[in-house]
This record gives C-alpha cells, sequence and structure tokens, in this order.
C-alpha cells in the first residue's frame, strides 16, 4: 500500500482495498448454480390443509374442487372413492392428480 501523508485519505484507501478484496474472495464464493431448499417433508395432516376440498352435487354426479382444480365424477360413489383416497394417502394421489392436470 502507498503511503499517504493524508490520515483520512490512508483510511480511506485502506477501505477500498478491503473491499476489493473481500469483493474478490465473495467472487470465489458465489454459487452459480441454485441451491435447492431442503425438503422437509410435510405430514399427512398438512398436506390435506393445503388445499380446500368442495362438492357440487348435481342431478348426475357431482364435481369435486379442489383448490382451484375441478374434476366431474359421473357418480356420487365415484367421487367418494377418489376423496377418501386423497384422505388416505394426499401424497401419492396428490401426485397422480397433479399428473392427470399436466402439472408435473
Amino acid at each position: 500500500m502507498v503511503h499517504l501523508p493524508n490520515p483520512p485519505l490512508e483510511q480511506a484507501v485502506r477501505a477500498m482495498e478491503i473491499d476489493q478484496a473481500e469483493r474478490a474472495y465473495l467472487d470465489q464464493l458465489r454459487i452459480t448454480e441454485p441451491v435447492p431448499e431442503p425438503s422437509i417433508p410435510l405430514t399427512r395432516q398438512q398436506l390435506l390443509e393445503q388445499y380446500e376440498i368442495r362438492i357440487q352435487f348435481l342431478s348426475k354426479g357431482c364435481i369435486v374442487n379442489v383448490g382451484c382444480k375441478a374434476v366431474a365424477f359421473t357418480s356420487v360413489k365415484e367421487a367418494v372413492s377418489a376423496i377418501q383416497e386423497y384422505v388416505d394417502n394426499p401424497k401419492a394421489m396428490g401426485e397422480y392428480w397433479r399428473a392427470q392436470f399436466n402439472m408435473v
């Protein structure tokens, strides 16, 4: 470092040198790929709490809304069976329905 007679100027130059060295070090540490967030598996209850389920009964069958998606069933029995499967295993059934809606 160059010795400067002006102490405030000398401090400013020293601070710039530290900043440059620090920047160079941080550039070496810079991550170029996104770091995935740690995946903490959700409990069954947490998965079920993610979406509201509504049933609209029709003259024949019904429409089941899960979140913003809607599925028409020709019979109420078929709809109840699908809802029961979802409640029993929300992770697997959620993956199944996401695949059906091309959301995978």
